[in-house]
């Protein structure tokens, strides 16, 4: 038994490179207008954009962050690993 929490592009990206085995349960979570997000789904793209609309790198990686609920270093080390 597997459990895995994804994004459906995520999931389609890994069920392209692994051959599926056995049954699967999806569970899809709607999201509400108020949360609905407005930013792209690469955490790069995401930071780049916001620079791109006048913020410093510091504060982009930090609005990134703040706007995708995780952590600044979580941000920081996947912007720098592209």
């Amino acid at each position: 038994e597997e459990i895995m929490r994804t994004t459906v592009s995520k999931a389609i990206e890994y069920y392209n490179e692994a051959v599926p085995r056995g049954e699967y349960v999806l569970v899809i979570e709607g999201v509400c207008e108020s949360k609905a997000r407005n930013y792209p789904e690469d955490i790069s793209e995401h930071v780049d954009k916001l620079i791109a609309e006048g913020l410093s790198r510091m504060d982009a990686m930090k609005a990134a962050a703040r706007e995708r609920g995780i952590s600044k270093s979580a941000v920081y080390r996947e912007y720098i690993s592209d």
